[in-house]
C-alpha cells in the first residue's frame, strides 16, 4: 500500500546549464506549486490594485503601504520601487515645508488680538505632521532595515541594491551622516556567502567613495587582497582591486612602486592556475598602466616560462601575443614571426576561438 501523500511527493528537476562551474538544481511537490500558485494569485491581485492607486497619483500612507504589499510578494516590481521612492520624496517635502512654517512662526511677535487670528493661515496648522507620523530620518532608516530583509532572500536584485544606495544617500545628504561602516559590514557579509556576488561589489565600491579618508580605502584594498587570496577567480575582486589602486597611490612614483608589487601579487595566480583569466585580465591592465618596454619584455620571460610548463595553457600565449604586438609597435621588429606562430599555436589549443585568433591575424595580432 502506497502511503505517500502530496506533501511527501518530491520531483528533482536538474537544469543542464551551470553557473560559475555548478548545475542548478531545483526541487519541487505538489504542495510548493500549490504555494506557487496562491502567490502567483495574490501577486495579481496585488498589483491590479497597485496600477489603479497608481494612476490616481496617491502619495499617502495607504498608497506607500501599497507598495510593501507588492515588494513582499516581488521585490523584483522596479515600478513599485520607482513610485515608493515618488511617496517617500513627497513625505519628505511635506515634512520639510513643516519645518520651515514652524521655524517661522516661532520668529514671528505673537500678537493676541482678534484681527491676527484671523490673519493667520489655517493651512499652516495642516503642514505641521501629525502626532507619530515618522520623520523622514526615521523612515529612511525603515527603508533601510526593509531591504536588508529581502537582500537576504534576493541577493543579486537590482533594484534593491538600487534603492538601498539612494536611500543611503538621502539619509547622508540631507537629514543625517549615514553609518557607512555598516554598510561595508553588510557587503562583508553577502560577499561572504558569494564571493562573486558583483551587485554586492558595485555597491561596496559605491560605499567606499562616500568617506574619502587614505585609511579607508587602504583597507577597502587589503579586503580585496583578502578575497582574491580565497579565490584567485574572483573577478569582482581583482577589478575592485584596479579601481581602488591609483586611489592608495596618488603620485607618479608611488603607484609606478606598487604596480611593481602588483605583478609579483598576480605571478601567484598564474602558476596556481595558469587556466584562469581573471588574473590575466587583471595583469592586462597593469601592463597597460605601466606603459614601459623594458616590463613588458620581462612579463614576455615570465609568459614564456608558463608556455614552458604548460603548453595547452591559453592564457599565456595570448597574453604574449598581446604582449609582443606592443613591442612591435613601439620598434621592436623581431617579434613578427614568433606573433604568427603563437597565433597558429592557439588555434589549436582553442579551437572554438579559432576564428577570433585569425581575426587577430588580419589585425596584426591586436
Amino acid at each position: 500500500q502506497n502511503h505517500t501523500t502530496n506533501h511527501e511527493r518530491t520531483t528533482h528537476f536538474i537544469c543542464p546549464a551551470k553557473m560559475h562551474g555548478q548545475t542548478k538544481i531545483v526541487y519541487g511537490s505538489e504542495a510548493a506549486k500549490v504555494r506557487r500558485q496562491k502567490k502567483i494569485l495574490a501577486f495579481q491581485a496585488a498589483t491590479s490594485d497597485f496600477e489603479s492607486q497608481l494612476g490616481k497619483g496617491d502619495m499617502t500612507e495607504a498608497g506607500f503601504s501599497l507598495t510593501t504589499r507588492v515588494l513582499d510578494l516581488n521585490p523584483e516590481y522596479y515600478t513599485a520601487w520607482n513610485y515608493r521612492r515618488r511617496i517617500l520624496q513627497s513625505f519628505f517635502d511635506q515634512a520639510d515645508t513643516a519645518a520651515t512654517l514652524t521655524a517661522a512662526n516661532s520668529e514671528e511677535i505673537a500678537v493676541p488680538t482678534p484681527q491676527s487670528d484671523a490673519q493667520r493661515s489655517p493651512d499652516k496648522k495642516k503642514s505641521h505632521p501629525e502626532v507619530g507620523t515618522p520623520s523622514p530620518r526615521e523612515r529612511l532608516l525603515a527603508e533601510l532595515r526593509y531591504t536588508a530583509q529581502h537582500l537576504a532572500k534576493h541577493p543579486k536584485s537590482y533594484w534593491l541594491w538600487f534603492h538601498r544606495s539612494w536611500s543611503c544617500q538621502q539619509l547622508h545628504t540631507q537629514y543625517s551622516p549615514c553609518d557607512w561602516e555598516h554598510e561595508l559590514e553588510l557587503c562583508t557579509k553577502f560577499l561572504n556567502v558569494d564571493h562573486r556576488n558583483f551587485h554586492c561589489w558595485n555597491y561596496r565600491r559605491w560605499v567606499a567613495s562616500f568617506p574619502a579618508s587614505k585609511g579607508t580605502i587602504a583597507k577597502e584594498f587589503e579586503f580585496t587582497t583578502g578575497k582574491i587570496e580565497q579565490s584567485f577567480s574572483n573577478y569582482s575582486a581583482w577589478h575592485q582591486r584596479s579601481y581602488l589602486l591609483p586611489m592608495c597611490h596618488t603620485t607618479e612614483d608611488s603607484l609606478q612602486a606598487a604596480l611593481e608589487e602588483e605583478f609579483d601579487f598576480v605571478k601567484a595566480a598564474f602558476y596556481t592556475d595558469p587556466s584562469d583569466q581573471s588574473a590575466w585580465f587583471y595583469h592586462r591592465w597593469l601592463v597597460a598602466r605601466s606603459q614601459h618596454p623594458d616590463i613588458e619584455k620581462r612579463e614576455l620571460e615570465m609568459c614564456e616560462e608558463l608556455i614552458e610548463l604548460e603548453p595547452e595553457a591559453k592564457w599565456p600565449l595570448v597574453t604574449s601575443v598581446v604582449l609582443m604586438v606592443k613591442l612591435r609597435e613601439k620598434g621592436f621588429s623581431e617579434y613578427e614571426d614568433r606573433i604568427s606562430v603563437y597565433l597558429d599555436k592557439l588555434e589549436e589549443v582553442d579551437p572554438y576561438r579559432k576564428m577570433y585568433y585569425r581575426s587577430m591575424r588580419l589585425r596584426g595580432g591586436n
